[in-house]
């Protein structure tokens, strides 16, 4: 069961696919919901990320006289946490958290995309981030300019947090990133260092490899750490509770959990906000049209050169080669996680078939009431 709590105004709003007492009243008013897809960028390793879903609801959530949220137009941004359950509201799994935003309208839906942003921390109910840029660390200014290389935050327009580093310039030394040698450990404990995160590498391998080469065009620093992170075999994700990167071997099962809830440093989508209006005046007439807006900033990441030591080449060939199993398992939330081991038995016939596999990626489709399994393994 699908569990939304929805944070508007400083009032919770439960909604679900269904009506439901459970500990709270949970209001059936969402129609829809796509699956939640836990995975690294590259299927040999790279940054892990959940893919945000888009959210249906009825227009009866926003009516203006008995809505939940009796406000109409429906509102641009929510705060919203995902949870599920099979069972009862007290063992409910946090999917993952973040920001409603308002993408299309209609008469007979309103719909909704979830987001977290790579780099700011989610505003807290009734407050506004505010976002500055900068080339320098400055001279600051509100709209991104090609060349910024920092950003900082604020929530009250006065006091602003500190410098971030969210660009690497074209040119940089890659091998440069280390603070006292260039292994791949160093080269993510200087992005750390940027990002003001703090770096968990306990699971990372026991000889780290050397990092060379140069980026050659202005990047994204999480697009080139994704980059460093697949040629080696490697995964990580940013809890951004605890402010911490952690950097996990991709060969080895480590048993370690993931909390799904957490993912706050996902990749934030352009998003496009649809409004249902059919008039709209330019000040000398009438012009029939739709109302469309784009949101976002886009910074062209240029493709490094991560090592010169071609045996990692032979590691991703081999992750490209081995067999891929799908496995679709009864409604379980929170309990499967990447970089895990799966074990299965088929005990319904009479000679017991095993199955394991190395899981790659974790789909939750509140909407079907199914989780699926993609990674390699062997089926006996």
């Amino acid at each position: 069961m699908l569990l939304l709590t929805i944070n508007y105004n400083g009032e919770t709003v439960r909604c679900s696919t269904e009506t439901r007492p459970l500990e709270h009243q949970w209001h059936g008013v969402v129609s829809r919901i796509d699956p939640i897809i836990v995975r690294s960028n590259f299927d040999f390793g790279g940054y892990l990320r959940v893919s945000m879903p888009t959210v249906r609801f009825t227009p009866a959530l926003f009516d203006p006289a008995e809505g939940l949220i009796s406000v109409f137009p429906p509102p641009k941004t929510l705060l919203a946490v995902v949870a599920a359950t099979d069972s009862d509201e007290a063992s409910a799994e946090t999917l993952c958290s973040g920001t409603l935003v308002r993408t299309r309208w209609s008469e007979k839906e309103i719909v909704y995309t979830l987001y977290s942003n790579p780099y700011l921390p989610i505003p807290g109910a009734r407050e506004e981030l505010s976002v500055q840029y900068s080339a320098n660390k400055s001279s600051w200014h509100s709209s991104y300019q090609n060349g910024d290389l920092y950003l900082r935050t604020s929530t009250d327009g006065a006091t602003w947090s500190g410098s971030v580093q969210f660009v690497m310039p074209g040119g940089t030394s890659l091998a440069s990133w280390g603070p006292t040698t260039n292994l791949v450990t160093g080269f993510f404990t200087r992005l750390c260092t940027e990002l003001g995160l703090t770096l968990d590498s306990t699971h990372a391998m026991a000889s780290p490899p050397v990092v060379t080469g140069t980026v050659s065009g202005n990047s994204l620093l999480l697009d080139v750490a994704d980059g460093v992170a697949a040629y080696f075999g490697l995964f990580f994700w940013i809890d951004p509770e605890s402010m911490t990167l952690h950097l996990v071997d991709n060969v080895a099962e480590t048993g370690t959990p993931i909390d799904y809830g957490r993912f706050g440093f996902v990749r934030t989508p352009v998003y496009t906000d649809m409004v249902p209006v059919n008039t709209v005046s330019d000040g000398t007439g009438f012009v029939y049209t739709v109302g469309e807006s784009t949101f976002g900033q886009e910074v062209s990441a240029g493709q490094g050169l991560y090592a010169t030591d071609n045996r990692y080449l032979k590691k991703i060939a081999d992750y490209l080669a081995k067999q891929q199993i799908e496995f679709t398992v009864p409604e379980s939330y929170g309990v499967f996680q990447c970089g895990r081991k799966a074990s299965f038995i088929e005990s319904r016939t009479p000679v017991e078939v095993g199955a394991e596999m190395l899981m790659r990626s974790v789909q939750y489709d509140l909407q079907s009431k199914k989780t699926t399994l993609i990674g390699e393994g062997v089926i006996a």
